[in-house]
């Protein structure tokens, strides 16, 4: 493997983050509906072979913040150079609680923790 990307992954300011889910809070409350499921983004591996993506739901609604996404390429970046294992975001999983859902400040918190390790 040489390289993983989500070139997609949707990205929103904390005010664009926000705005999002008012609109979507308000129009479920009139009757309108509610949000749509999670955005779909895509996971490209690059290997020798080529190339292969994959259609993956997103895990933050409505989407991640910019800082996370850069975040979170940095840290693929580190696990395909085999500088860091992918372990250690299952070891957090379990020691947190698989119902964790951590907010976006800290989210980018644990990104940029890991990060630097």
């Amino acid at each position: 493997m040489e390289q993983v990307a989500v070139p997609d992954a949707p990205a929103r300011s904390a005010f664009r983050r926000g705005l999002s889910m008012a609109i979507d809070l308000a129009t479920t409350m009139v009757g309108f509906g509610g949000p749509e499921g999670p955005p779909l983004m895509t996971v490209r591996v690059t290997h020798t072979d080529g190339a292969n993506e994959h259609s993956i739901p997103s895990a933050a609604g409505p989407a991640y913040t910019e800082r996370e996404v850069e975040l979170s390429h940095r840290l693929l970046a580190r696990f395909v150079a085999g500088e860091l294992n992918p372990s250690l975001l299952r070891d957090w999983w379990r020691s947190a609680g698989s119902s964790a859902s951590p907010k976006p400040t800290e989210r980018e918190a644990l990104l940029d923790q890991w990060c630097r390790q």
